[in-house]
């Protein structure tokens, strides 16, 4: 979830910056680590910096170290320009000072390069600024390339991911694949120990089931009665039952109302312990890896559903 949601803070003598990434590209890799028990080699999906909503576009850098640029939107409409889009962590309100502070109706300006600017809707509303400049103003801004004059690119940095491991200690992480990788390590695990919960809890289940059905069917076929000889006392009843076979939950079956010792209730019994070994069947055959991929598709289907997260080529 740190790849999905992103996280950035500083500590004593440690700093992190994780940037967020498509949740889709994160699922696929870790199908594959999956799939092949692990193994980083050929990882189907390269993975960049992503956030959801974002109209502009990152770039990784030229230098060749793994750090990338956001670039907000803009363009040139009837003499103006018009933005309609900032970089990832570059905010609305400190841009509109950036553009007052170049604007010559600012008289503090010291060296402006547009006439003024107007910002459209509210902070709900996506991003419309127009921006207005005389014709050399804006020939100059386009010489030297609009997005560097208005400084709409912002770092992303991916060299800074530190991070908890699962021991609790801190760890600096080269790679989003180095920690989906480790993930999986700890994912697998888990998704071992979750089916063997589910196993007890499916077989606790049908045991259940088939020890009230073998003491319904008893009572209805007359092995078991309910007498006034031991139906004095509790104890009474629970040795009784004890005596018939029940040693499992001789309290439970004990405590059962009238009405569970109806045909009806047989019936719905029979079928509660079909379903009930059918599931514990389901369960001892699967594969803690198969049960994570089974998760993983899933979610990747409700994702889908979002045509934000729909990936474009």
């Amino acid at each position: 979830m740190v790849l999905v949601n992103g996280c950035e803070g500083i500590g004593v003598g440690w700093s992190t910056n994780v940037p967020n990434y498509h949740p889709i590209h994160i699922i696929k890799n870790m199908m594959h680590l999956i799939a092949y028990e692990g193994n980083m080699e050929k990882l189907p999906v390269e993975m960049c910096p992503w956030y959801k909503g974002f109209r502009g576009r990152i770039e990784g850098s030229q230098s060749g170290d793994r750090d990338y640029t956001s670039y907000g939107c803009i363009q040139e409409s009837n003499g103006m320009l018009k933005i309609t889009e900032l970089p990832i962590h570059k905010w609305t309100d400190k841009y509109l000072k950036f553009l007052n502070s170049v604007a010559e109706h600012n008289a503090e300006a010291k060296d402006p390069f547009i006439k003024g600017y107007k910002k459209y809707g509210d902070d709900t509303s996506p991003i419309d600024i127009r921006v207005k400049l005389s014709g050399k103003q804006l020939r100059e801004a386009e010489q030297e390339g609009l997005e560097k004059k208005f400084k709409l690119g912002k770092k992303i940095k991916t060299s800074n991911m530190v991070l908890f491991d699962e021991d609790g200690r801190l760890k600096l992480y080269s790679t989003p694949k180095q920690i989906l990788q480790e993930f999986y390590k700890y994912g697998i695990d888990k998704y071992k120990s979750r089916l063997t919960n589910l196993q007890k809890k499916h077989a606790d289940k049908a045991l259940k089931a088939r020890t009230e059905l073998h003491f319904v069917k008893r009572y209805r076929q007359g092995n078991i009665i309910l007498s006034k000889d031991n139906m004095q006392k509790k104890d009474d009843l629970v040795k009784y039952i004890k005596h018939q076979g029940f040693e499992a939950n001789p309290e439970y079956l004990a405590s059962l109302k009238l009405v569970s010792l109806t045909e009806e209730s047989e019936k719905a019994l029979e079928k509660e312990l079909e379903k009930a070994e059918e599931e514990l069947k389901k369960v001892k055959n699967k594969a803690a890896a198969t049960s994570w991929l089974e998760d993983l598709q899933v979610l990747e289907n409700e994702l889908l559903k979002d045509k934000l997260f729909q990936l474009t080529a």
